[in-house]
């Protein structure tokens, strides 16, 4: 049973949501992190105008909290890990 809890629901454009469920991108970064969900949570992936729907519902691998430039150091590492 999924609890409101383990639920986040974010907003995205309908060019990146596309990306996520093609697996092309697979990080987002947020300015605020997430207070009540967490790892093992569930996504779910609301696209904005002009779709206006749920797409996806996803389970939550990790949230990391940084700072800029350390997110900027770990999103390049997965990055290249992705093209070996």
């Amino acid at each position: 049973m999924i609890l409101n809890e383990d639920l986040l629901i974010i907003s995205v454009k309908p060019e990146y949501a596309i990306k996520i469920l093609k697996g092309e991108k697979t990080i987002e970064l947020r300015k605020c992190a997430p207070k009540k969900v967490g790892k093992n949570g569930y996504l779910l992936i609301y696209v904005t105008a002009p779709i206006k729907e749920l797409w996806g519902i996803y389970k939550i691998e990790d949230i990391i909290k940084e700072n800029p430039p350390t997110l900027c150091g770990i999103t390049l590492e997965v990055k290249l890990e992705s093209l070996s």
